[in-house]
């Protein structure tokens, strides 16, 4: 009887979608969850006969093919270290273990030295799509050993995504922890998109009071464009959605949006490395203003948002429109800006014409900006930011002052609209020289001795200031 091609732990949504991909791609799977009624779920809905169950991790192990192939999809943290000891039990050298969660890329670093003393390759998959991506097609970040990538490589693109182009959305991004690095930032650029698109949304509502139906046809108006995606579509039919009662979904769920690991490693990552993405993290923080719900309330009873007077959405439709579009090439910028910071810290060598490729189907951020981003890096690989490139050059000059115009209106209007202004002012510093960082410099050594560099020559000085 032949063995099992790979084998998959975890079978949650996730963990069972992707094994019924391969399934349908004609893979003999082992699958194995420590509880029965997922395993048995996933069994029950494979119509190819390719996966086969398991409750003994020992056999689960046995059943596959060499070099063994175990790719986890289980949640992150403890329990995969957990997963990996147990594994060690039974795998032999040169086998591979994929964890295709949404770890973070130092424990992923650490997890590939620690199983590499014991022979093993690890490999850190970062997976986009949700359900649906795993089921059909995702999109698919691999980062570790490239040699080890070569017995998976197969395997991975069968089941990712594919362009319309035909590219495979499954790209190599590194050695160690690139692959989890790379997820880490699509993640965080998501966040910043989504909440370029919830401020669109409270602009409608707030400065032009139309109902959901009227806002749905804005945004498909917005999202003619380079500009267009998943997440604009999805836009589109969360604004029409009814309820049960015929109301608007909507306007009965909650103002309190969550945040997972991803969003926060970034920033802090961004922090470390010393790059500005205001943009992704106000994507973070105004989730976590979100979560003050009731502090929210009575602040909107002690400190009422003033009367104004409606504004004509003919009028203004294509300024929201344009801003929109800046604001999210910004995002990309600033994502784009922490890899490329990244990859000299760590030693990566990141393709970012490839990164983009493998963003332009079946993930969340999926869309036609993503063939501008590939075509800036086809001609400059080693731009050193996005707004530079003069594929971007007459977008960002005709756009700009329809951002500028959207963020001055919204905070006229006591709108809170904190990714469309951090991107304005992310853009505003860049093309302000010289800026105001040479009297933070003056102050600094004025009252701490912290030296400075002049203008007019060479070196590091300090002054005498008079007192």
């Amino acid at each position: 009887m032949s063995k099992n091609k790979l084998g998959i732990i975890g079978m949650a949504v996730m963990g069972k979608n992707l094994a019924l991909n391969f399934a349908d791609k004609g893979y003999k799977l082992a699958v194995y969850n420590r509880s029965e009624e997922p395993l048995k779920k996933a069994l029950e809905e494979d119509a190819t006969g390719n996966l086969e169950g398991f409750s003994s991790l020992k056999d689960f192990v046995e059943s596959l093919e060499k070099p063994r192939r175990v790719l986890l999809m289980i949640k992150s943290g403890d329990p995969v270290d957990q997963m990996c000891n147990e594994l060690l039990k039974y795998l032999e050298k040169d086998d591979i273990i994929m964890d295709a969660g949404n770890s973070y890329y130092k424990d992923t670093i650490r997890r590939t030295n620690e199983l590499k003393e014991h022979g093993i390759n690890f490999l850190g998959v970062g997976v986009s799509g949700g359900e649906e991506g795993a089921r059909l097609g995702p999109a698919i970040m691999p980062g570790g050993d490239k040699e080890a990538y070569g017995h998976v490589k197969e395997l991975l693109e069968a089941v990712s995504a594919k362009n319309e182009d035909g590219g495979v959305c499954c790209k190599y991004a590194g050695t160690d922890g690139a692959g989890h690095y790379v997820k880490m930032v699509h993640n965080s650029i998501e966040y910043g998109d989504m909440q370029i698109i919830a401020e669109m949304y409270l602009i409608l509502r707030e400065a032009f009071k139309i109902d959901n139906d009227q806002m749905a046809k804005e945004f498909e108006y917005f999202k003619d464009g380079i500009q267009s995606g998943y997440l604009l579509d999805i836009a589109v039919n969360v604004l029409k959605e009814k309820d049960e009662d015929g109301s608007y979904l909507l306007e009965n769920i909650k103002d309190k949006a969550k945040h997972k690991g991803t969003g926060k490693w970034a920033a802090l990552e961004a922090i470390d490395l010393g790059v500005e993405t205001s943009v992704l993290v106000a994507g973070l923080n105004a989730r976590v203003i979100s979560s003050l719900f009731e502090d929210r309330k009575e602040f909107s009873e002690m400190y009422p948002r003033g009367d104004y007077e409606t504004l004509d959405i003919a009028m203004w439709r294509d300024d929201i429109k344009n801003a929109l579009l800046l604001s999210k090439i910004i995002a990309y910028a600033q994502g784009f800006a922490l890899l490329k910071e990244a990859a000299s810290e760590y030693n990566w060598d990141f393709d970012y014409k490839s990164i983009a490729e493998g963003f332009t189907a079946g993930c969340i951020l999926q869309g036609r900006l993503l063939k501008e981003i590939m075509d800036a890096y086809e001609e400059n690989p080693k731009l050193s930011n996005l707004l530079l490139s003069p594929v971007f050059e007459d977008i960002v000059k005709e756009c700009s002052s329809s951002l500028r115009k959207v963020v001055s209106k919204a905070f006229e209007l006591e709108i809170p609209i904190p990714a469309l202004s951090s991107g304005l002012s992310y853009f505003d510093s860049l093309k302000t020289y010289p800026g105001s960082a040479n009297m933070i410099q003056g102050l600094r050594d004025y009252f701490g001795a912290h030296t400075f560099e002049r203008v007019d020559r060479e070196g590091t000085f300090h002054h005498k200031w008079n007192r």
